[in-house]
């Protein structure tokens, strides 16, 4: 299950908060790396120039999500609600990256997060935009059967 929390070093930039940058949190979030190599690889992909402030195009989340290596499947022109979609479309412990109009957020068993921070559905400022391209994250499945030990020489015998 992916980690909803906001990207560790989002704390170490002062102007964090100030900035059009809801994307690439988002793909940070569901990717689980560092903002700034999000950041990086968003500006390489959009051809952003160094005055760039964050704010990225829609057409670009599907090249980010191949590039960071994250699985998806994706649903375009939905109309409802962000809110109703979590209700009655969202499966439980599923992770979706939701694009509603110029705006970026994820959701996950009813809480939501965007650069804000993540807060319970019925407390988020945009519960009732619509979610009009949703991305439904897939999850690597986690074989509990396999004993690691951390170690290449033991993790070999198997």
């Amino acid at each position: 299950m992916i980690r909803l929390a906001l990207p560790e070093d989002a704390a170490l930039d002062p102007k964090y908060q100030n900035r059009p940058h809801c994307g690439v949190t988002a793909l940070a979030i569901v990717s689980g790396e560092q903002h700034s190599k999000v950041r990086g690889i968003v500006q390489r992909i959009g051809s952003y120039s160094s005055k760039w402030r964050g704010g990225m195009h829609t057409q670009l989340f599907v090249p980010a999500l191949k590039e960071l290596g994250v699985e998806f499947e994706s649903t375009f022109n939905y109309k409802v609600s962000i809110s109703r979609f979590a209700k009655e479309t969202a499966k439980p412990g599923a992770t979706y990256l939701i694009l509603s109009g110029s705006h970026a957020q994820v959701l996950q068993d009813g809480k939501v997060a965007d650069q804000g921070g993540v807060k319970p559905l019925s407390e988020y400022r945009a519960k009732r935009c619509h979610a009009q391209i949703v991305f439904e994250i897939i999850t690597p499945k986690v074989d509990l059967n396999a004993q690691v030990f951390g170690l290449p020489l033991f993790d070999r015998l198997t």
